[in-house]
């Protein structure tokens, strides 16, 4: 499940954290916060971005 956790320090600096989206496809997830805060003006990318996303596996069904 994506989750996103927004931290904000004493000087009002805003930090956004994508967890459970492995690739890239957390951008997708960030591009409206960033619409309304601003762009971002540093991204670091977490051991998850560099994963495979999992495509859905097909469900086995026996036939009788």
């Amino acid at each position: 499940m994506p989750r996103l956790v927004f931290t904000v320090d004493s000087a009002g600096k805003v930090t956004l954290t994508v967890e459970g989206v492995p690739g890239p496809a957390c951008h997708t997830l960030t591009r409206e916060a960033e619409e309304l805060l601003g762009p971002a003006t540093h991204r670091e990318r977490t051991r998850e971005y560099y994963q495979q996303a999992r495509a859905p596996q097909p469900r086995q069904t026996q036939s009788s």
